[in-house]
C-alpha cells in the first residue's frame, strides 16, 4: 500500500511501505485520456474520469499508538466537478469521527477536496487521538478538523496538503 506520494510529507513516503491495511474496497470507474506518444495523463485537460468507490470494514495500522479502524466510506469523484455526495467514517485511535469530502473553491480562485468533520470530544478521546497531552487536558469541546488536499480536476494544479483543527476547548 503506498500513500498517494506526490506532494505528501517525506516521513509518510516512510512510512507507507510499512501500514497494515485491511477492509473490503469497490471501484467503479469510467475513464477516456488520449494517448500521446509515451506521455499518459488521466487528470489532464482532454480527459475524463469518473468513479465511484465504497470502503467497508477498512483498518489501517501503523503502530501500536496509531490506528485507523471502522473505516466506511462512499465517495462519488468525476474529473470535472470533483466530489459530490460522499462521506468518511472511521475511528482514529478508537475516537470515531465522521468526514463530509466535497471539492471546494477559495478566495482564491483555487480548488481543492476537503474532509471536513464537526465533533465534540471529550479530554480522555484527545488523549487517545493524541497521546503527548494525557494528563494535559480537561473537559470537552468542539473541534473542526478540515484536512485540504489537492482536487484532482481537470486543469488545476496540486497543492500541499494542509490540516486545520480549531477547537472551543476549556477548562485546560
Amino acid at each position: 500500500f503506498l500513500i498517494y506520494q506526490k506532494s505528501t510529507p517525506a516521513f509518510l513516503n516512510k512510512i507507507s511501505t510499512d501500514l497494515e491495511v485491511l477492509g473490503k474496497h469497490r471501484t467503479t470507474f469510467s475513464s477516456n485520456f488520449p494517448l500521446d506518444g509515451a506521455k499518459i495523463d488521466i487528470l489532464g485537460e482532454n480527459s475524463l474520469l469518473s468513479l465511484r468507490s465504497t470502503v467497508s470494514k477498512g483498518e489501517v495500522v501503523l503502530s501500536d499508538n496509531f490506528s485507523i479502524t471502522d473505516i466506511s466510506s462512499s465517495l462519488t469523484f468525476d474529473n470535472e466537478t470533483g466530489f459530490e455526495k460522499s462521506f468518511m467514517t472511521l475511528k482514529l485511535n478508537k475516537v470515531p469521527m465522521k468526514f463530509d469530502v466535497q471539492t471546494t473553491i477559495d478566495k482564491k480562485q483555487v480548488k481543492s477536496t476537503n474532509l471536513h468533520s464537526m465533533s465534540i470530544f471529550s479530554d480522555r478521546e484527545i488523549e487517545k487521538i493524541y497521546p503527548p497531552f494525557s494528563g494535559k487536558v480537561k473537559g470537552k469541546g468542539d473541534f473542526l478538523i478540515n484536512l485540504k488536499l489537492s482536487s484532482f480536476l481537470q486543469g488545476y494544479q496540486e497543492i500541499r496538503p494542509q490540516l486545520s483543527i480549531n477547537s472551543s476547548l476549556k477548562n485546560l
